[in-house]
């Protein structure tokens, strides 16, 4: 699977930036297996590609998976930083 992190910026300012996981093309079939016990779709949803990694949660509702890129986050400030200053040179880079 190709995939390729992006940064989310949230519209609200109390909330924090966040690294989310696009797949983009599949290189071989994929295979879901989930855990022990857990029914089929219950934590990773199976990936598409074109779409964010997807993940149930204990609410029951399918939300992005994501890191947070906070300064609390262990690398949070750096991948934050990485990404902002990648994203500036589009042309050099191609994303």
């Amino acid at each position: 699977m190709k995939a390729r992190l992006e940064l989310h910026k949230p519209n609200s300012k109390a909330e924090s930036p966040e690294l989310r996981l696009r797949f983009l093309e599949a290189l071989t079939p994929i295979t879901h297996t989930p855990p022990d016990g857990q029914p089929l779709g219950s934590t990773i949803v199976e990936p598409r590609p074109g779409e964010l990694l997807m993940r149930g949660r204990s609410d029951r509702k399918i939300k992005p998976w994501f890191h947070p890129l906070t300064l609390k986050s262990q690398y949070g400030k750096i991948i934050g930083e990485f990404l902002a200053e990648r994203a500036l040179e589009t042309e050099k880079y191609g994303i």
